[in-house]
């Protein structure tokens, strides 16, 4: 049995007991739209189209530029003084389910230190922002996540500042592990289901196990991944670069789209005792080969199902 489906029903008896059956769903706190109970998760928007570990952080300080004033396009102008002058500090959000990599200012080592990234507000992942929210024990979420892309012609940026005051787990499998994962494929949409062979599910742990989990074993370390992890007073950053060969891509561009997901796991080593996933884009019925996905059922997620993926815009 595929190792990620016997999570899942560690996490939740009830799943192996009746097979994903609906009544299960319910009693893993599921609803049939795919969604936990309004308790547990935020809003999701269904309607957009598209379906890991050894990274850096650091302060890495934040402006958060909404109160500024804008241009036409209301993105707020680049700050004309300060470390942050000439960088684009527009909001890393887009539309819903669309989130947004800026041009790197340039001269970025990933070495934990995110004082060279820009200035543009964080995408948060958390109980209120997240699709999906499971908690198998019922406990409270206590984690949260703040994400940022960057882009240069030969290098996708990924940064994370992780808060979670109790990091545990040192197991080799860095999903049972306290960890941060991102989900990437090639294609901007229709996705098939199915992982193919440009298909990733980064992985990265608090104490820097990076693996790919897009096959049935783990690749460890990735192909074409440089990163870094820090631990924080408040929990772990990650810092990452990623090649564009691992897209199929001969470069990035402005202009560019792309797939991604995110996932954030609370885990002890054994179990996933809790994860927030941050898209859950429209999944359509598919001829999807998984045997451990739902193929257009309410229970299909990123880890199993590709057509559950945002989207990544290059600004």
């Amino acid at each position: 049995m595929p190792r990620r489906l016997i999570l899942r029903l560690l996490a939740c008896p009830a799943l192996a007991a009746l097979s994903l059956a609906p009544l299960a769903l319910a009693a893993c706190g599921l609803d049939l739209t795919g969604q936990a109970s309004a308790d547990d998760a935020g809003p999701s928007d269904a309607t957009v189209a598209p379906d890991a570990r050894d990274a850096g952080g650091g302060d890495g300080a934040v402006v958060d530029a909404t109160d500024e004033p804008t241009d036409d396009t209301g993105t707020p102008p680049p700050p004309d003084s300060g470390k942050d002058a000439g960088k684009d500090c527009g909001a890393t959000q887009g539309p819903a389910g669309q989130a947004n990599a800026f041009p790197s200012p340039g001269g970025k080592v990933i070495d934990g230190d995110l004082g060279d990234w820009g200035c543009q507000a964080p995408l948060v992942l958390d109980k209120d922002t997240a699709a999906f929210v499971l908690k198998p024990d019922g406990g409270a979420v206590a984690v949260s996540a703040k994400v940022r892309w960057e882009y240069e012609a030969g290098h996708l940026f990924f940064a994370a500042e992780v808060t979670d005051l109790l990091l545990e787990a040192d197991a080799g499998d860095s999903t049972l592990n306290d960890s941060i994962e991102m989900y990437g494929s090639s294609d901007a949409g229709p996705l098939k289901g199915t992982y193919g062979a440009n298909d990733h599910h980064y992985v990265w742990d608090y104490k820097g196990l990076v693996q790919d989990w897009a096959k049935t074993s783990p690749v460890t370390p990735p192909t074409g991944v440089t990163s870094k992890v820090v631990i924080t007073a408040n929990g772990y950053t990650v810092e990452a670069s990623i090649l564009p060969t691992a897209f199929a891509r001969a470069s990035f561009v402005a202009g560019d789209v792309m797939s991604v997901d995110l996932e954030l796991n609370d885990s002890d080593g054994v179990r996933q005792n809790y994860y927030l996933v941050w898209q859950l884009s429209t999944s359509t019925p598919c001829t999807c080969n998984e045997p451990t996905c739902c193929c257009g059922g309410s229970a299909d997620l990123p880890w199993c199902d590709t057509r559950r993926f945002g989207s990544l815009l290059f600004r």
